[in-house]
């Protein structure tokens, strides 16, 4: 799988591989059960390529998986214990990670998340936060093999979803 950053000229087919995504979750147990053009939105499309914040796995020139790597804490932690507190400038946090339906069950998770890890080490990041959908267990033991520690659930809210628990997890780079 080619691995590399997004660009305008993807944004195209970024938003649908998003759909493919968004479409399937009906068929998912477990899903993050995101909404085309609340979130994610053109702006959020946009925004992560322009900030050079958007990943993409490539096979066959198809998009396979994608993920965003955001400088800075997410202000929707600002209330959680963190077990390895870290500066916010020195935190990054995985959003829309995600791998195509048909393109499951053969290692391009693995391999996108680590290319992500890798990402993130490389710009000198200590630490990586992120969300799951509580109850999304497939998702948090993706993470777990990953050295992620869960660190606390706490209730959000989201634009697409409204209130919802999730489950907040780190991990030291």
């Amino acid at each position: 799988m080619e691995k590399r950053l997004a660009q305008l000229s993807d944004l195209n087919n970024l938003k649908n591989f998003y759909q493919e995504v968004i479409d399937h979750q009906k068929l998912d147990e477990y899903s993050p059960d995101w909404h085309m053009g609340i979130y994610p939105g053109d702006q959020d499309f946009l925004s992560h390529i322009n900030n050079k914040e958007f990943y993409i796995g490539l096979e066959d020139n198809r998009i396979v998986s994608a993920g965003v790597l955001t400088d800075g804490d997410d202000p929707i932690y600002n209330k959680v214990k963190w077990i390895n507190p870290v500066k916010s400038e020195d935190v990054t946090v995985i959003h829309l990670f995600t791998v195509s339906p048909f393109y499951r069950k053969k290692g391009y998770s693995k391999e996108m998340f680590q290319y992500l890890l890798d990402t993130a080490k490389e710009k000198g990041f200590k630490a990586i936060h992120l969300d799951v959908a509580y109850g999304n267990i497939p998702a948090e033991k993706l993470y777990a093999k990953f050295g992620f520690q869960h660190t606390d659930t706490i209730d959000v809210y989201y634009e697409d979803t409204g209130d919802m628990k999730a489950v907040i997890m780190e991990k030291l780079l």
